[in-house]
């Protein structure tokens, strides 16, 4: 489990996609955590966060999904997908 180490660091991925009720993608971040590519230490990477600002050209009453996926840069088998709906109010 957890991130393969090189070097005492290890080097977590992530990507976000944020589509509107059509299907539509609005935001398609390929690689949110471009600033970790050279690696982190592995006490620093137990927990992950993703965020997604919400605005234009999102529309109040409108439904959007959002998929972000976590991985290890180092074992593509590694991945963890997490989806769902935001709802603007």
């Amino acid at each position: 489990a957890g991130f393969t180490s090189k070097a005492g660091l290890v080097f977590p991925a992530c990507s976000i996609v944020l589509r509107d009720e059509k299907g539509t993608t609005i935001l398609n971040i390929a690689d949110a955590f471009e600033a970790l590519k050279d690696g982190r230490k592995p006490n620093e990477s137990s927990e992950l966060t993703a965020t997604i600002t919400t605005g234009s050209p999102m529309n109040v009453g409108m439904t959007y999904a959002y998929e972000v996926i976590f991985s290890d840069r180092m074992d593509t088998s590694k991945i963890i997908t997490c989806k769902g709906t935001i709802v603007m109010e």
